[in-house]
C-alpha cells in the first residue's frame, strides 16, 4: 500500500478542496481492505453518517463514491490525473456526480477544519482508517496506517428514519403480544448458584453463547455502561456463524440496525442501552411520585416495588434481544 500512497494523499487533498468550493457537508470515510492491501475512501453526504465510526448509510446509492488505492492515479475511470490541480479535481469530481454534490452542499465548518488538520497528518504518509478486517481499539481516537492515532471528526446527529430497535423489541414486549412460551421463564432466569449482582458482575462474567446467559451479560453491560461496549461486540462477534460479517449483516437487518459487519453489532448495542433505558422509565411510570408518605418520609416499600419492576423490565429486555441474537446464531 505505500508504493500507492501518494494518490491517496492527492484524494483527501480534492476533499480539502471540495470544501472550498462550498460542499463541506461531504464527508469521508476511510478504511482498509479485507486483504489489508488497500486503503479505500468514500464520500457520501454528512446526514448519512450517523455515528462517527460508522460507514455512511446513504438513502440514494449516487451519493455515495467511493476509491481505493487499487485504482492508483485512475480514480473514477479519470486519465492524467497527476496533471491535474486539486481544484480541477475538485470541479471534475463535481461534475461527475452531481446527486453527492446537492447534497453535501453547505456549511460544516468544524468538519472543514478538522480535515484541514488531518492532511497535515496524511501529508506525513499516515493515512486514517475507520474500518478494517481486525479488532480495532477506537478508545483514544481513529487509527492511521503507519501507526499513531488521530482526534474523530465532529459529531453527526444520528438520523432517525426507518425501522428501529426499539420497535422490534417493544413489538414483541407488549404483554398483550407475548405467548406464555415467549416470555422469559422465571425459573430458567434464577442465576446459578449465587443470585446476580448486575452492580458488580461484568458481561464477561456469563456465557455469552448461551441464551439466559446472553440475556444476563446484557443486563451487565447497561449497569456497566458504554466502556464495555467495545468487549460485548467482540464477544457478539466471536458467537456468529461463519462468514461471520454476512451472519452480523442479517442480525442488523433483523434488529432494525442501518449498520453492516462489526460497526453494525456495536450500533446495535449502543440502541440496546437506549432501549433498556426506555422500558425502565416505562416500568417506573409515574410511580416516583409516590415515594412519600402523607408525612413526607420515603416510603422504601415503594421505592423497592419500583426497582422491582425495573429490573424485571430491564431482564425481559435483555431475554428478547437475546432471542433475536439466537434467531441467527441458532437458526435451526
Amino acid at each position: 500500500m505505500s508504493e500507492n500512497i501518494e494518490p491517496c494523499i492527492r484524494m483527501l487533498e480534492m476533499s480539502h478542496e471540495l470544501h472550498i468550493l462550498g460542499y463541506q457537508k461531504i464527508r469521508i470515510f476511510p478504511s482498509i481492505s479485507p486483504s489489508g492491501a488497500y486503503w479505500r475512501l468514500e464520500w457520501a453526504p454528512a446526514e448519512s453518517f450517523d455515528r462517527t465510526i460508522n460507514p455512511p448509510q446513504v438513502r440514494n446509492e449516487r451519493e455515495l463514491v467511493g476509491y481505493t488505492s487499487g485504482d492508483g492515479w485512475q480514480p473514477f475511470g479519470w486519465q492524467d490525473v497527476q496533471k491535474l490541480s486539486t481544484q480541477e479535481m475538485a470541479q471534475q469530481f463535481l461534475r461527475q456526480f452531481p446527486e453527492l454534490a446537492r447534497a453535501g452542499r453547505g456549511e460544516d465548518w468544524p468538519y472543514a477544519g478538522w480535515l484541514t488538520q488531518l492532511l497535515g497528518e496524511v501529508r506525513r504518509g499516515r493515512l486514517p482508517y475507520m474500518l478494517a478486517d481486525w479488532p480495532l481499539d477506537f478508545s483514544d481516537g481513529m487509527p492511521m496506517v503507519h501507526g499513531g492515532i488521530f482526534p474523530f471528526p465532529p459529531y453527526v446527529e444520528r438520523r432517525n428514519d426507518g425501522p428501529e430497535l426499539r420497535e422490534v423489541i417493544f413489538e414483541i414486549y407488549e404483554e398483550d403480544e407475548l405467548d406464555e412460551e415467549d416470555e422469559p421463564d422465571e425459573e430458567e432466569l434464577q442465576p446459578e448458584p449465587e443470585p446476580v449482582d448486575e452492580d458488580i458482575l461484568a458481561p464477561s462474567d456469563f456465557d455469552f453463547s448461551d441464551l439466559v446467559g446472553r440475556a444476563y451479560a446484557l443486563v451487565a453491560l447497561y449497569h456497566q455502561g458504554e466502556s464495555h461496549l467495545l468487549q460485548v461486540t467482540h464477544m457478539l462477534w466471536s458467537i456468529l456463524p461463519r462468514p461471520r460479517k454476512a451472519s452480523a449483516d442479517e442480525l442488523c437487518q433483523l434488529t432494525g440496525i442501518a449498520g453492516k459487519g462489526k460497526h453494525g453489532l456495536h450500533k446495535l448495542l449502543e440502541s440496546y442501552l437506549e432501549v433498556a433505558d426506555q422500558a425502565c422509565d416505562n416500568a417506573a411510570g409515574d410511580s416516583e411520585r409516590g415515594w412519600k408518605t402523607e408525612q413526607g418520609d420515603l416510603d422504601w416499600d415503594k421505592i423497592n416495588e419500583t426497582f422491582a419492576l425495573m429490573d424485571e423490565a430491564l431482564l425481559k429486555t435483555g431475554f428478547m434481544l437475546s432471542k433475536l441474537i439466537e434467531q441467527v446464531v441458532n437458526p435451526d
